[in-house]
């Protein structure tokens, strides 16, 4: 009759260290080679997971910006139905009173400039005619988005100092944006026409936005 496990352990006539033996089979754990071989496995996913997920988070910025400054483009449209022109003076604070969860700012030039540093920051610039009107901001990595809209008649070329060349006689919401990886010293709307027409930006404005 064989005997229990529990009574082989504890057998008198069991010979001396087969208990120890038994224990130590009995407490055996991973080897160094199998841990390094779980660890080996756990970097090749971290590699494979972390390029992924930081991708995912990068488009998921772009897609918020892109929210941010198309909805200020929609609240300055109410704006410049209500009063026939975009507001010249006091339109930062009007914008902020319509999209409170986003902060508006000036686009003005040196040494007063005041630009755009985070997502929900937005610098604005209305041309002097009241019919062009410019957002830019920022993601983290250090990208520039741009929004436009140019309410003048079609076919009228006004020296607005805004739109570019390519667009300046044609009405509509135009987007742009800096290439990946090109970092502006600064998204401020009174740049906009400095590198929008440099050739580090994706194709200048677009009826879309740019990848």
């Amino acid at each position: 009759m064989r005997m229990p496990k529990a009574d082989r352990l504890h057998d008198p006539h069991r010979e001396p260290g087969d208990g120890r033996r038994a224990d130590e089979d009995l407490e055996a754990g991973f080897t160094l080679i199998e841990l390094m071989v779980v660890l080996l496995i756990m970097a090749i996913l971290m590699a494979i997971a972390i390029p992924t997920f930081l991708g995912s988070q990068k488009g998921a910025q772009y897609r918020t910006i892109q929210s941010n400054l198309t909805n200020a483009v929609i609240s300055a449209k109410a704006l410049y139905v209500t009063s026939g022109a975009y507001p010249t003076v006091g339109i930062t604070a009007q914008l902020g009173a319509a999209e409170p969860e986003l902060t508006f700012v000036s686009g003005t030039a040196p040494p007063d400039d005041v630009y755009s540093s985070t997502p929900t920051d937005l610098s604005v610039r209305v041309s002097p005619n009241g019919v062009v009107v410019v957002f830019t901001a920022e993601t983290p990595d250090g990208r520039c988005w741009y929004a436009e809209d140019n309410l003048e008649a079609a076919g009228v070329n006004t020296a607005d100092g805004l739109s570019t060349a390519q667009y300046d006689t044609l009405p509509g919401v135009y987007y742009a944006a800096t290439t990946p990886g090109t970092v502006w010293a600064s998204c401020n709307a009174y740049f906009v026409r400095t590198p929008l027409t440099n050739s580090g930006v994706n194709g200048g404005w677009a009826l879309s936005w740019p990848n």
